[in-house]
């Protein structure tokens, strides 16, 4: 039997930075319809958000670091902080995290190249 020397979690093999790349334009798109629909997210879901947020931009600086990176940083605490006290955040406020996150996300994976 052939052991897995390392199970991916890659998609396709695209490597871990452009994976999780990918899903955070899935996840930057997802946030912007919701927020325009008029939906909102629990401070649950917000959370994890929130976390996945911070360590991708973190991860975004060990590879480049550029004020947007920053940015995203501090996004991602405010988003655990409000999470934490159990805010909702408004639909546009989602929306316009969504946008955000999309627009970052497409941009670092057009410097990843």
């Amino acid at each position: 039997m052939k052991i897995l020397h390392a199970a991916p979690a890659e998609i396709f093999g695209l490597g871990l930075y452009k994976s999780l790349t990918l899903i955070g334009i899935g996840i930057g798109l997802w946030l912007l319809l919701r927020g325009i629909s008029g939906k909102t997210l629990w401070p649950v879901i917000l959370l994890l958000l929130g976390i996945f947020i911070t360590i991708k931009e973190l991860m975004d600086m060990m590879h480049y670091t550029s004020f947007m990176n920053l940015v995203g940083v501090g996004t991602g605490i405010v988003v655990v902080v409000l999470a934490i006290i159990g805010t909702v955040l408004p639909p546009l406020l989602l929306a316009a995290l969504g946008a955000f996150m999309a627009g970052k996300e497409v941009m670092d994976l057009m410097h990843s190249g």
